[in-house]
């Protein structure tokens, strides 16, 4: 805003010249700076993939089920403050696949499937946006079980439990 006053204002090019090179070198530090401190407040997301791995051991051996989790973290570094704040909810996914959608070794086998359940964790970023990915090859969402539990905890009514579609009820999860 400065810079347009000036050169409306002043007839002097030096003038005009000196502070537009000012304030071009200071857009330049301004935005180094800004990336400097991102860069700083960047974590790797290795600690939250050890929890996944660790809660997926031991909830493996509680439940009598075999897992394997692979990770997938395309190198990703995030502000730390997302970090902190994605590890209760991995974790609630993780437990979830593990709890209600990785079947016990012989269940998978008469499904046709391998004794070893998988679980992947896929982490990766665009320019944009950044992505989680929480994987499991396991039996997936009992709609009815959903209608069950929303309508035990009065979420929705019979009547509309009846009329929603699995999709929309899996939705409500």
């Amino acid at each position: 805003h400065l810079q347009k006053i000036i050169e409306q204002e002043s007839d002097n090019h030096q003038t005009i010249n000196s502070f537009k090179n000012a304030n071009h070198a200071f857009r330049e530090l301004s935005y180094s700076l800004q990336e400097g401190l991102m860069e700083i407040r960047r974590v790797p997301l290795k600690g939250l993939f050890q929890k996944v791995t660790l809660l997926a051991r031991e909830l493996a051996v509680e439940e009598g089920k075999n897992v394997k989790v692979t990770i997938e973290d395309h190198n990703v570094a995030i502000d730390k403050s997302i970090a902190e704040g994605l590890e209760g909810p991995t974790i609630h996914l993780g437990r979830n696949a593990l709890d209600h959608g990785l079947e016990k070794a012989e269940e998978r086998e008469q499904a046709g499937k391998e004794p070893e359940g998988q679980l992947k964790v896929v982490a990766r970023m665009d320019k944009e946006f950044f992505y989680l990915d929480l994987v499991d090859d396991g039996r997936g969402i009992d709609p009815d079980k959903i209608r069950e539990v929303a309508l035990k905890k009065g979420v929705k009514t019979e009547e509309q439990l009846k009329a929603m579609s699995d999709e929309a009820v899996i939705n409500l999860v």
